[in-house]
């Protein structure tokens, strides 16, 4: 992960991903990345645990800012195909 400069970000509080199913009210499930170094953070689990679309937002908080949200939103089959690096074995890799 980067900031608007372009510099990793090794300062974060807490990085997390929120996953909400489009189709079925399931709730929301939230999981905390680990930083692995260099602006690197990673989640581990089943967090999309149904074929569907989901809303994933990731959260980063940093000290002395708001919040930073991004929102993405795609079928769990999609996040393999289109991008298989960032989503390995229940693995999914933030750069």
């Amino acid at each position: 992960m980067r900031d608007e400069l372009g510099r990793p970000v090794l300062d974060a509080q807490k990085v997390a991903l929120v996953f909400t199913m489009v189709e079925h009210d399931m709730g929301e499930t939230e999981a905390v990345a680990e930083h692995l170094g260099d602006g690197r953070y990673a989640v581990q689990g089943g967090f999309m645990p149904m074929a569907g679309t989901w809303t994933v937002q990731a959260s980063v908080r940093r000290a002395g800012r708001d919040d930073a949200r991004a929102p993405l939103s795609l079928g769990a089959r999609q996040l393999y195909q289109l991008a298989p690096g960032l989503y390995r074995g229940g693995v999914a890799f933030l750069p």
